[in-house]
């Protein structure tokens, strides 16, 4: 038991306010008021205060003191941690994804990939038609003509580049630049006294209006039209 300070001279301890870190001593000695000392509450504190006290404590005792100041410490330390989040909220940092520089920067990404896109697709496209012209015979200097006014946007690819239902496409390039493609006709061996037809002559001026595939139907006709005005 702790009893009576067998030294009257000794300092002796008559307060002890707990402030969660340190431990505040007051002298006996009322004169010395002014003299209070912060102590941060340990082991050799406990077994100075003992001491001077002239008691001797006991180490489960000491061990008890301790824990419990460690244990209110630390809910005290808690505390102050908590109020002070609850006074001053961490902000939460935007999102970059939200920033308008993202979304310019990425809308920007985008028409580029989409433009790119595009130009890989209709260059393809290109070169499908390219060899449907050339299939339906029309000659090479003919094609950048037909390209400029032929839906190539129209045109579907294969798994291959190549234009799907192509042989169709060839036909109808045939027929709608048939102008454009040029006829081989076969001619026979002059003879010294043809025999007398019934060909059709035409004038300059018939001549003049028609079409290359209406010349080369009519070569003979229109050949014998222009020998008969020489």
């Amino acid at each position: 038991m702790l009893g009576a300070n067998p030294n009257p001279q000794q300092k002796t301890i008559t307060t002890a306010t707990h402030s969660g870190f340190y431990t505040t001593v007051a002298p006996k000695n009322r004169a010395n008021e002014k003299e209070t000392e912060n102590m941060a509450f340990t082991r050799e504190f406990v077994r100075n205060v003992a001491k001077e006290s002239g008691v001797e404590i006991p180490k489960e005792l000491e061990d008890a003191l301790v824990q419990e100041h460690l244990s209110s410490r630390n809910a005290y330390a808690e505390k102050k941690v908590q109020e002070y989040q609850a006074e001053n909220p961490v902000a939460e940092a935007p999102k970059v994804t939200d920033s308008k520089e993202y979304k310019d920067l990425k809308k920007a990404f985008d028409d580029y990939k989409a433009d790119q896109t595009a130009k890989e697709t209709r260059a393809a496209k290109e070169t499908a038609v390219v060899a449907v012209l050339k299939a339906a015979g029309i000659p090479e200097k003919r094609i950048p003509s037909v390209l400029r006014v032929y839906d190539v946007d129209s045109v579907e690819l294969d798994e291959n580049g190549a234009a799907k239902n192509a042989d169709s496409l060839t036909e109808s390039a045939k027929a709608e630049w048939a102008d454009f493609i040029p006829t081989t006709t076969t001619q026979g061996a002059p003879t010294a006294n043809p025999p007398a037809t019934n060909t059709k002559l035409y004038t300059r001026e018939e001549i003049r209006k028609m079409t290359p595939a209406e010349i080369n139907a009519n070569f003979e006709a229109i050949k014998a039209s222009l020998k008969g005005e020489s």
